[in-house]
């Protein structure tokens, strides 16, 4: 079937959250971020497929600076591939991939990374599996912490907190209003509680009902002492609620010796995340991957798109 394929100009966004409502069944807000709270968005960013007069599927591209060994790289991030049940299996969204990672290597973007529980349809075009680490504490006994926390609300106590030094590698700047919006927007609209500390400042996922569990979303610290006293306040907060098992999106900043003091630890691995080379040198792009491999580097589920 023939589509017309190219960038969605400004006066068709609508089109665009039409569609991803539509097949994601998620709400025009989570989208519409893309446009209104992406400091870094350009027209020509969403590129979309006509059949006439009908938008058949779409594919959005996030631009994301990130510091990487002491200079500021641009991360493509591939996001809202979206097609009409009628128009799939048809190489219509690899098309848009294809736009997509043209934009990237005209733009000299460095690399691309992307979410997805489908990887065999984007390994084809380049993207690779990255496994990454995430941790499980079961907790041994109700740790000796206070856990008041609070709904999560922008601050720029907040913000300081997470540019302060010591930095993770890959570290993404934030600016006030896209932490305010974009990354607020992912932590507001749900459960999510910050505990704070003078030194730093955790984003916990507490689950009230039977399923599920608590995570820790985001820790940011300025040294080992603020990290491992975050996370027995998350730990007495999971507590608490009456859960006996921690779970932390990435390895702690300083090392697990405090998750050790809590509980037994257990290493898992997710495999959503999937890289690709745009423009890096080939031994320096396999340097990111494997901070991202260990657990050094991570994406921080608020930033996720």
């Amino acid at each position: 079937m023939a589509v017309d394929i190219r960038p969605i100009e400004a006066s068709e966004r609508p089109e665009a959250l039409a569609l991803w409502v539509k097949v994601f069944n998620v709400e025009e807000a989570f989208f519409r971020r893309y446009f209104d709270a992406d400091p870094w968005n350009h027209e020509g960013d969403t590129f979309g497929a006509w059949d006439g007069e009908r938008l058949a599927s779409a594919v959005h591209v996030c631009r994301r600076p990130v510091e990487w060994e002491g200079e500021i790289l641009v991360c493509g991030g591939i996001a809202a591939v979206a097609t009409l049940e009628e128009y799939r299996r048809q190489g219509v969204s690899r098309d848009l991939l294809r736009e997509a990672i043209g934009l990237m290597e005209r733009e000299g973007m460095a690399f691309s990374l992307l979410f997805t529980g489908v990887p065999h349809h984007y390994a084809p075009l380049g993207w690779e599996q990255a496994e990454t680490p995430w941790l499980a504490v079961e907790l041994s006994a109700a740790p000796e912490a206070e856990p008041a926390s609070a709904p999560f609300a922008f601050s720029d106590a907040l913000m300081r907190l997470y540019h302060q030094q010591p930095r993770r590698p890959v570290f993404f700047d934030r600016p006030q209003a896209y932490f305010r919006d974009y990354v607020g927007w992912n932590y507001t609209t749900r459960s999510y509680r910050v505990i704070d500390d003078p030194a730093g400042y955790a984003v916990l996922s507490l689950p009230t009902g039977e399923d599920g569990l608590p995570r820790v979303m985001e820790l940011r610290a300025a040294d080992q002492a603020a990290e491992a006293s975050l996370l027995s306040r998350c730990a007495a907060a999971a507590w608490d609620a009456g859960k006996r098992t921690l779970e932390l999106h990435a390895p702690p900043q300083f090392g697990a010796r405090a998750l050790s003091a809590l509980g037994a630890v257990r290493t898992e691995t997710a495999a959503n995340r999937m890289f690709r080379n745009v423009s890096m040198q080939e031994a320096r792009y396999q340097r990111l991957l494997d901070a991202f491999r260990s657990g050094g580097a991570t994406w921080w589920p608020g930033d996720g798109f």
